[in-house]
């Protein structure tokens, strides 16, 4: 669907890379969140997607076709990275100004379920200059969704919206993700909200794609042993290694205690660290 292939981005008269050889896949059906701290290249990496910015070398493709190259190469792709309004028109005529100016369509009924997902259809008719920074974000979030794209990418889509609001547009994106194959990249800070949507995370550290893990990969647990080991197997544990008397397990539930109850059996467990891939990679405790 979407391939980011050897992407790096340098300003003129600057050696410095705010995007450095970066390069992954986003497939259909899959929503993946893109994590790192404030300066890491996420923002580079969504404006280069949006052609807003040029990319010094590499490429972007959408269903193989290189987006610089192609000039409606984004028609279904949609954006929430920057939104601009309208002042003098009304929330409803900006998200179908929006659509026909991207060359998109969506009917009556499409404007209004998605603008009564962010809870924006009792204002339909007022203009975005009386709303609140949080009404704003929700109105770029249905200007993003209207139109039902192929590939949807997102900036901090959770922010300005109430505990509800995130409950319901999770839901929905999931769901959409799942019976219209639709691709997500969310960047967020939020990684709580980013937990329970996720496929997939992408870790970007000073320009740099520095860690991609799946799901299932965001809880290790490492089980330190007894040393000397030479009788234990665990090769009948999936997504488990054993290394130095080290035991790096992605197990959870009954596969984990099972495992535990083995080691247990054999009197060699000196202690065990669990960490959590989405939230400790931050402070570098990159197991």
């Amino acid at each position: 669907m979407l391939n980011v292939i050897s992407l790096s981005k340098k300003y003129k008269n600057s050696d410095f890379f705010s995007l450095n050889d970066v390069s992954f896949e986003l497939n259909e059906g899959e929503i993946v969140g893109l994590i790192g701290n404030n300066g890491a290249g996420k923002t580079t990496l969504m404006k280069l997607i949006a052609k807003t910015l040029t990319p010094t070398s590499g490429k972007i493709e959408i269903n193989h076709n290189n987006i610089n190259e192609k000039s409606n190469s984004l028609k279904k792709v949609n954006f929430m990275i920057e939104a601009a309004f309208f002042k003098h028109i009304s929330a409803y005529d900006n998200i179908k100004y929006y659509l026909n100016i991207n060359k998109q369509n969506a009917s009556q009924k499409q404007i209004q379920e998605v603008m009564q997902l962010v809870n924006l259809w009792h204002v339909k008719d007022k203009k975005p200059s009386h709303f609140s920074f949080g009404m704003k974000q929700r109105l770029g979030l249905a200007m993003c969704l209207a139109s039902n794209p192929n590939v949807v990418i997102m900036d901090e889509p959770f922010v300005g919206l109430d505990p509800n609001g995130v409950l319901t547009l999770t839901k929905r994106l999931k769901l959409w993700a799942k019976e219209k194959n639709m691709a997500i990249l969310i960047s967020s800070h939020q990684l709580n909200e980013l937990e329970t949507i996720c496929d997939r995370y992408l870790y970007l550290e000073d320009g740099m794609l520095k860690k991609s893990f799946n799901k299932s990969q965001q809880n290790c647990t490492l089980i330190f042993l007894q040393d000397p080991i030479h009788t234990i197997n665990l090769k009948s544990f999936q997504n488990t290694t054993i290394e130095n008397n080290v035991v790096k397990t992605f197990l959870d539930g009954n596969e984990f205690n099972e495992l535990v109850n083995t080691l247990c059996k054999n009197n060699i467990i000196k202690k065990i660290e669990r960490y959590d891939y989405l939230r400790d990679i931050f402070k570098g405790e990159d197991k």
